[in-house]
Formats: structure tokens, sequence, C-alpha cells
């Protein structure tokens, strides 16, 4: 077998279950990890994910690493072959490979030393709210206004990294994001009950019909109400390359 695969399918959770199915079933399990995107239209890093002998079973994942995608004929010669014993002892995340050998058993020699502690043991970390809908749910300061959207149902939001200044997130930089009139506004119905009229006419847009649609949205009642919106002590940067 052979598929193309969201890049996901090295550190998901949902990959867990599938790669184990595929190595109790296949001789040889190999996931080529491609560092370039191999379709540049889309937001969406793809691996290749292959399966040979059907039948069988293997304690290795085969790990090839790429720069770019090249055509081949006959089965990739594997980078690295991952134990599944160390894959399950270092979180089922077959990203965690992709670094030198010796970086990942210090990385894991560190663990355990006694001045050093994972973020997990001492924070919460988490990617934030998912909207479904970004466009639609963040809106401008002159958008809201125009919209009559009432404030206390819009929170200011931090969309970006790269919007974020050194050091703290201060008052002062919220006011500017404003008076920039940038799309920072997030959409927070929760706990709001019946939604006011301003945001009632919002919903019927054609922008909202379009919105209620999307995957994450129709998927969720009411589909409007974006969850998990809080303000954290801190943030992290990730997918950074």
């Amino acid at each position: 077998m052979a598929f193309v695969v969201p890049a996901e399918v090295g550190h998901a959770p949902y990959a867990v279950p599938l790669l184990e199915a595929l190595c109790s079933c296949f001789d040889r399990v190999c996931v080529v990890a491609i560092r370039e995107k191999i379709f540049a239209d889309l937001s969406e890093d793809a691996w290749l994910l292959l399966a040979f002998g059907y039948g069988g079973r293997t304690r290795h994942i085969d790990l090839t690493v790429w720069e770019s995608f090249r055509p081949f004929r006959r089965r990739p010669r594997p980078t690295k072959q991952v134990a599944l014993s160390s894959w399950r002892e270092h979180g089922h995340r077959l990203r965690k490979f992709l670094i030198p050998d010796e970086v990942l058993d210090y990385y894991h020699h560190l663990c355990g030393l006694k001045g050093c502690c994972r973020l997990g043991r001492i924070a919460k970390v988490g990617i934030g709210y998912v909207t479904g809908a970004n466009d639609f749910f963040h809106l401008r300061p002159s958008e809201a206004e125009g919209l009559d959207i009432p404030r206390h149902c819009l929170v200011p939001s931090v969309r970006k990294g790269e919007q974020l200044p050194n050091g703290a997130v201060r008052p002062t930089h919220v006011a500017f994001w404003l008076a920039q009139d940038l799309p920072i506004l997030l959409l927070n119905l929760k706990g709001k009950g019946h939604p006011p009229k301003g945001v009632c006419a919002y919903l019927d847009t054609p922008a909202g019909h379009r919105a209620r649609q999307t995957y994450k949205c129709r998927n969720r009642t009411p589909w409007y109400v974006v969850p998990d919106v809080s303000v954290p002590h801190a943030f992290v940067s990730y997918m950074s390359g």
C-alpha cells in the first residue's frame, strides 16, 4: 500500500492506532518525511506512508528523510529504523526521530535529571481556540461598529505569533492593534444567551451562511459559539519551521 498522508502522521494522536495496526499486519512499514512541500499551493505538509508484505508484522518503522519529493520505483532506503518500543517510549511521536540520535538521547537523559522537568508537568499547553472560519469570527473594530455588534460580545485576540511583542502583551499593545483597525476582535458568544440583534443580523449574512457550513462550525451546537476561548498566562510559539 502507498498513501500520501498529512505530515501530522509524525505526531498526531490519531496516527497512533493507524501505525500500530499497520505494523501488526505488514512486514515493513515505511514513512517518508519530506521537508519541502509536495503541494506548494496547499497549507498542509505531506509525507508518504508505505506498507509491504501483508500478513506479516514488524517491530520497526523505517523512517526516510528527504529534503524534497522525488519519484521512486523501489522501496526508499531508510534513514533510520525506529523500534516500536522506542517510538512508544517517546510518546508515539515519530517526528522526534528526525533529529540526530545523539540529540534525542541527550534530551531523554535530561528528562531524568533532578534539576529538569517537562513543561507538561508545570503547565497545560494547548493550541487555543479553533473558530472554523477565521475571517468570519475575527472583526476589525470599524467592522464591529458598522455591524452594531456590542463590545461585550467581542474579545481582543492574538491570531498570529508574529503579532506578539517581545516580553509581555500589555494593554498598550492591544490599544495599538485596535487603533490600527486590525481584525483581532473575536466574536465570543459563549455564555451570552440569545445573541443581540446586531449579532443575529451578522450571523445571517452570506458570510455567516458560508461559515456555518465549514467542518468545525457544522459539528458544534450552536455553530457560532467558539469553544476554548481563554486568556492564557503565556504564549508559546509552535509550527515555526
